[in-house]
């Protein structure tokens, strides 16, 4: 009998292992539990390890849109594995995928959720035959996808901020406004604070910016570098000004919008620059804005201003794609040297790494080259934001449809569960901290009756232990109040 015990023993341990395997596409592709979130691409690398968090360890799968042997994941990825216990019950030991489109930013997460039409996603079946490496945060193997279709409508959607922002010139062409239609046909929960921050090229050797100098930058009354008023400090060589900013639609660039220029939340509301270039010869020689539609996207900008295009590459000012285009009025080139600012929510820290083969620098990993700044002297952080020093901080949502729509049905069963989960995951202070295993950076829960927490754990790093914002913003109109 004991032998029979020992033997039944094994074979679980055995069996438990043999479940420890990542996916390859057609087996993540055939997944029992299938999502599809649009949306955010600021919180792209939270939605991943969430999802790896409800995931039993050594069962993810991380797939990326890029080339054939390049994964770049700036518009397009999926994540699949076998749900453990932390996805609860009616989930765990099945197998689950949550496709994720960035691509348009968190408007995306919005409109094409309340009215059900189909966006571009990840398509499986071009993801090669082997993972071309392993994923940056969560360590999982990485697969590069080189297609996507066209045909899926989003089972729910993440945005920035909350749907009501997007109007005006925070819509992009071809999009719907958001009218308290749409916004009524959406059910709305928001979970996490998302700081947003200031970022320039490290060759311009700054670290802090007045409130009034960002706005300048960004709205082309400050067109070079020497014309930035540094009063005591000596003044910055000549060269024009890049910006690397947000197309609209982005939910970044729609906090920026509000917190710099007063956009919608004044009636006597600034506009940042819009997408132009001035040139000589197809190469940046002036004052030069370059609009992307992602945040990785808008990553490869700085990093391409400061260290220049590839040879016979140019970059497109009014999406970021960088390839082998001929220069005119849309594609230039950035010389070598340039300096840029920009804008990117803190999730994505300095010293990123990403494989820029696609852009015509070989398959190497480079480093993302931008660093925060401070504002009005407030360094950019979790632990500034969650005390309410630091304030170009927004609200997320996570969006779906309240009712059918077009015959597409709400979200329901193990999708919606898996929904559910993902959305609890992203706002309890504990799975974001420091305890996380990687650690969901760069985010802050909201408070509320369970999440009240404030157990002041800082760590020597600026991590908190369970990082929980200690002030309330009804919405990004409204100012913030410290909670009591």
């Amino acid at each position: 009998m004991k032998l029979k015990a020992i033997a039944a023993v094994c074979a679980l341990a055995f069996a438990s292992q043999a479940q420890a395997v990542a996916p390859t596409p057609a087996q993540a592709a055939a997944s029992t539990v299938q999502l599809f979130i649009s949306g955010s691409s600021a919180l792209q690398n939270t939605i991943g390890q969430i999802a790896n968090g409800l995931f039993t360890a050594g069962t993810l799968a991380v797939f990326e849109d890029g080339s054939a042997t390049v994964a770049s994941g700036k518009n397009y990825r999926a994540y699949a594995g076998t749900f453990s216990a932390a996805a609860g019950a009616t989930l765990a030991g099945k197998t689950g995928i949550v496709y994720e489109t960035a691509a348009g930013g968190s408007i995306v997460g919005v409109v094409p959720v309340a009215q059900a039409t189909a966006v571009n996603r990840i398509d499986m079946t071009t993801c090669g035959a082997a993972s071309v490496g392993t994923e940056s945060i969560t360590g999982a193997p990485l697969w590069s996808c080189t297609g996507v279709v066209t045909t899926a409508v989003p089972d729910a959607g993440v945005s920035d901020v909350e749907p009501a922002m997007f109007t005006g010139i925070n819509v992009p062409a071809g999009s719907a406004t958001v009218t308290p239609a749409i916004d009524n046909a959406l059910v709305k929960q928001s979970t996490l604070a998302q700081p947003m921050g200031i970022i320039v090229t490290p060759n311009t050797g700054i670290t802090n910016l007045t409130k009034a100098q960002v706005t300048a930058l960004m709205g082309s009354a400050t067109t070079d570098w020497s014309n930035v008023d540094f009063f005591a400090v000596p003044a910055l060589a000549a060269g024009p000004v890049i910006v690397c900013k947000r197309t609209a639609g982005s939910g970044t660039q729609a906090s920026i919008n509000d917190f710099f220029f007063g956009y919608p939340c004044h009636t006597t509301s600034q506009t940042p620059a819009a997408a132009q270039a001035i040139t000589t010869g197809g190469a940046v020689s002036g004052y030069t804005v370059i609009e992307n539609n992602s945040s990785g996207a808008l990553a490869t900008c700085m990093t391409a201003a400061q260290q220049g295009t590839a040879p016979g590459y140019t970059i497109n000012i009014t999406n970021g794609t960088i390839a082998a285009v001929a220069a005119d009025a849309t594609h230039v080139t950035l010389p070598a040297g340039g300096r840029a600012i920009g804008l990117m929510g803190l999730d994505r820290p300095a010293g990123t790494t990403q494989n820029a083969g696609i852009n015509g620098y070989g398959a190497a990993k480079l480093p993302e080259l931008y660093n925060f700044i401070s504002i009005n002297g407030v360094a950019p952080s979790v632990v500034n934001s969650t005390l309410g020093a630091y304030d170009v901080v927004v609200n997320n949502s996570w969006n779906k449809r309240a009712a059918v729509v077009n015959g597409v049905p709400v979200l329901a069963g193990d999708a919606l569960t898996f929904f559910n989960a993902m959305a609890s995951q992203s706002g309890n202070p504990a799975i974001l901290g420091t305890t996380k295993v990687p650690p969901v950076v760069g985010v802050a829960a909201l408070s509320n009756a369970v999440t009240l927490n404030y157990d002041g754990l800082m760590n020597a790093d600026g991590t908190m232990t369970n990082p929980t914002l200690r002030v309330t913003k009804a919405n990004s109109c409204q100012p913030a109040v410290q909670n009591q």
